[in-house]
């Protein structure tokens, strides 16, 4: 039997592979970055820290060398490529980790929050590109949204696996535990990943055939060369990428409601005791790791029938994050808990589908500069997760009446509003950076 041409070969199904180890790198990450929540308490007791010591361990130590830290990290993924990366991000993300077992003084655990950060922040800006090289345009909306969904289930789930580790071993152990699987992925993807499909021996001719169809050579242009300048003055003056970085602001100031005051909204508001709040606290956040998945899926789909980014990317990311907004509202004037949390997981699951869909438009837009697009997109989103927070706690006093929480649902209700209406700001269908042939013909 001869053997089929090449062009009719059935194509490999590496990049799924590929897929499966991107989103075990996002859950991996979200574990260790959330293991502090569930140990913290004991802790502080032992460590003798205040409870605002303890807090900038937590968060601010972590999540603001985790923002500053998305340019140069995007910076350099791009010019060592993923496969480098992503593996050193992973390893010395996991080593710091580990290291936290070891802490007994504050600057040392800030230092090595820090040094979490700045490493996670290379995560996402890298991800994004390998989706770009790895996955066909019309499937970019499903690969990002189960990474943004694995996020989810990193936090969520390790949570409840940390508990456990912490009850069976103790506070220190936990952190050891959490680190042993990030550096024996930083070491199986290094051996086993390239950063380009053809580079790797497991993909066949109609694999990459898939990839470089004609429909594909201007949405999956190579990326700029390790030589190549990065247009930081363009980037920084575009119009459409001002707008695709303020919607991220508003989307991850919006996103840390569920994760940060919820609970404490909860039991405030409705005198809810502690465990029911926690498992009412998990409700938003399962339901968005299901509206990652769905809000991609469905806006590839709708690309493929409307072969229309204004609808299957813009159009759907207004609409779902309106519908977040107004979802809000309505549950506002709710006074049983079990429909409030109802309702606002359903907001939840609508606006997560904008975590996809922002990942996916910085590829269509990205061009040849995905990583560092991606990486001032999400530096912004991440400014936001910092800031409300922050405003809340202006907003509700240090020892607040249930009364004090009423300016809250309305402004996260107005954040939503803003998030869904920034999108109508730039045109989907065109790159950031005019492309060669959009460019005006020199005189």
């Amino acid at each position: 039997m001869t053997a089929a041409p090449l062009a009719q070969q059935a194509p490999t199904h590496v990049r799924y592979l590929v897929l499966v180890w991107l989103c075990a790198a996002a859950m991996i990450a979200y574990t260790q970055r959330n293991t502090l929540g569930v140990v913290e308490k004991d802790m502080r007791k032992e460590l003798n820290l205040t409870s605002v010591e303890s807090a900038g361990i937590m968060s601010t130590s972590f999540f603001l060398t985790y923002a500053l830290g998305q340019v140069p990290a995007g910076w350099l993924g791009q010019l060592w490529g993923s496969r480098r990366a992503l593996a050193l991000f992973s390893a010395i993300c996991s080593a710091a980790t580990a290291l936290c077992a070891a802490a007994a003084r504050l600057p040392m655990f800030i230092f090595l929050r820090g040094t979490m950060g700045i490493n996670q922040a290379g995560l996402f800006p890298c991800t994004t590109g390998t989706i770009k090289n790895w996955f066909p345009g019309s499937q970019w909306g499903m690969a990002n949204g189960f990474l943004t969904a694995f996020q989810q289930i990193g936090g969520a789930g390790g949570a409840i696996v940390a508990a456990y580790v912490a009850i069976w071993l103790g506070w220190r152990w936990t952190f050891a535990v959490f680190a042993v699987p990030g550096f024996l992925w930083a070491l199986w993807f290094y051996y086993w990943f390239r950063d380009r499909p053809e580079e790797h021996q497991s993909v066949n001719e109609g694999e990459l055939a898939l990839l470089n169809a004609p429909a594909e050579a201007v949405l999956r242009q190579p990326d700029a060369g390790h030589d190549e300048a990065i247009p930081w003055g363009a980037l920084l003056l575009s119009p459409a990428l001002f707008w695709i970085c303020f919607q991220q602001f508003f989307r991850g100031a919006g996103y840390i409601f569920y994760s940060s005051w919820f609970t404490t909204y909860l039991r405030d508001s409705f005198s809810v005791k502690l465990e029911a709040a926690g498992l009412m606290t998990s409700m938003p956040q399962w339901a968005n790791g299901a509206g990652c998945i769905a809000g991609g899926m469905f806006s590839d789909w709708l690309l493929r029938r409307t072969a229309s980014r204004r609808i299957s990317r813009q159009g759907l990311a207004v609409v779902s994050q309106l519908a977040c907004a107004g979802l809000t509202v309505i549950a506002n004037r709710v006074s049983d808990v079990t429909i409030f949390v109802a309702i606002m997981s359903v907001g939840s699951f609508c606006a997560a589908a904008g975590g996809p869909l922002a990942y996916a438009v910085s590829i269509d837009m990205g061009g040849k500069h995905v990583r560092p697009i991606f990486s001032l997109m999400n530096m912004w989103g991440n400014l936001g997760s910092l800031s409300f927070p922050l405003v809340v706690a202006w907003m509700i006093g240090k020892d607040p009446k249930p009364s004090d929480w009423a300016p809250v649902l309305p402004l996260f209700a107005v954040i939503y509003l803003i998030a869904g209406l920034a999108w109508l700001g730039f045109n989907p269908d065109r790159q950031i950076l005019p492309t060669e042939a959009e460019r005006p013909a020199e005189d």
